[in-house]
């Protein structure tokens, strides 16, 4: 299964735009739908990345309240486009048939399209192929079963952003981005755990966090491990959480992570962390998120 292609349309009809979001469903193309200039300007920032594609219509409202269709609205769509997001993938659509002429002159290098059948259909294989693609895309369609916890919204949308740019630079040999790597491994671990204190405070309890909200690692380790001592031999005194290999892991993510990355100054031993070493621990982590998964 592949993660779904998100495209913003901005299209002042309602009612083709509604019918647009059904066909697109079984393409696992998922619509966000906006009428006017302003609102697309508005929440670009918040899901560009998320983007696969940005579809246009020729006229369209520049405002929310404008009464009616701007001549003008596809230049400036396209010059903030151009502006600030040159990398993000557009087409346009439309049933305006003089417009559609009248750009295909003046507009060469975009991808046009008419909203006849035929064409939207061509427009959804082309989002798909562009989805594929796209490096994020590839990454998140690549670890699916990881990046399915952010479709909750129960993790902040910057910490899938610094995973995917952690699995993009996860294979260097530069010393100081391997050790830029570490760090971003235990911010995203600390992130699980103030997550999880969020959703469920007996799963992860207040006690494990200092007043400024940084985790206090080792109390929310034993917790999680059941709170195990000596007294007991050694077994559980409250509810184990962990599960599996989760416990090593979880432990070795944070020591590698934190001595070798994140303290500074971080142990500095004759034999350095290599690009293996933060491979090995983005899998790690990913059982750990996985895990996260199927806890809360």
């Amino acid at each position: 299964m592949s993660s779904k292609n998100y495209v913003l349309l901005v299209d002042d009809k309602i009612g083709f735009a509604e019918e647009l979001k059904r066909s697109a469903r079984p393409h696992n193309i998922d619509i966000v739908h906006k009428t006017n200039f302003r609102d697309m300007e508005v929440i670009l920032p918040s899901i560009a990345s998320k983007l696969t594609l940005i579809v246009l219509d020729i006229k369209c409202l520049k405002e929310p309240n404008q009464p009616i269709e701007g001549e003008d609205f596809l230049t400036i769509a396209l010059s903030l486009l151009d502006e600030k997001y040159k990398e993000l993938p557009r087409a346009i659509l439309t049933a305006d048939a003089e417009g559609f002429s009248t750009v295909k002159t003046w507009f060469p290098q975009e991808k046009l399209y008419k909203k006849i059948p035929g064409d939207i259909e061509a427009l959804f294989n082309y989002i798909t192929q562009k989805g594929l693609e796209l490096e994020n895309i590839k990454i998140k369609n690549k670890y699916f079963n990881v990046f399915q916890i952010f479709e909750r919204g129960h993790v902040d949308i910057s910490i899938e952003n610094e995973l995917v740019n952690l699995i993009k630079n996860m294979h260097s040999d530069d010393l100081s981005q391997i050790k830029s790597n570490l760090v971003t491994i235990r911010r995203v671990q600390e992130s699980i755990l103030q997550t999880i204190n969020k959703l469920d405070k007996s799963i992860v309890p207040d006690s494990c966090f200092k007043p400024n909200n940084d985790v206090k690692f080792w109390d929310a380790h034993k917790h999680l491990g059941g709170n195990k001592h000596r007294r007991n031999n050694h077994q559980p005194t409250q509810t184990e959480y962990y599960s599996g290999v989760i416990k090593v892991f979880s432990e070795c993510v944070y020591k590698v992570s934190s001595d070798n990355g994140a303290h500074n100054p971080y142990l500095n031993p004759a034999y350095q962390p290599t690009s293996f070493t933060v491979q090995a621990m983005v899998y790690s982590l990913f059982d750990l998120l996985l895990w996260f998964k199927t806890t809360v």
